[in-house]
């Protein structure tokens, strides 16, 4: 497995996935993409895309902005976008850059 670009898998199902892994061990992505793993409480996915594409679907949308918002306002550190371990007006810059972009 060789990815070049956008992909994702579903690795779960099921009502109420809580936790988190404490590693996902995948190739390296293509440059410009960034590993994911996104839960939506039902459903677990893994994959690769583009930074702003925060809910693993291949598509920038509202519901990118939405869960980008949710995860900087849990203070979650799925929002650190730029890497420095803290939440602050860069990694919203940086979503917004990376949205703005596309995918």
């Amino acid at each position: 497995f060789a990815p070049t670009g956008f992909w994702a898998r579903k690795i779960m199902e099921g009502n109420g996935i809580t936790g988190k892994f404490d590693a996902v061990v995948v190739p390296a992505p293509a440059a410009g993409f960034v590993t994911r793993v996104y839960n939506d409480g039902n459903n677990l996915f893994v994959g690769q895309t583009c930074p702003s594409d925060t809910n693993l679907d291949g598509a920038l949308n509202f519901f990118d902005v939405s869960v980008f918002l949710s995860n900087y306002n849990a203070g979650s550190l799925a929002a650190d976008l730029n890497g420095d371990g803290v939440l602050n007006f860069f990694d919203v810059s940086t979503f917004l850059s990376s949205y703005n972009m596309g995918c």
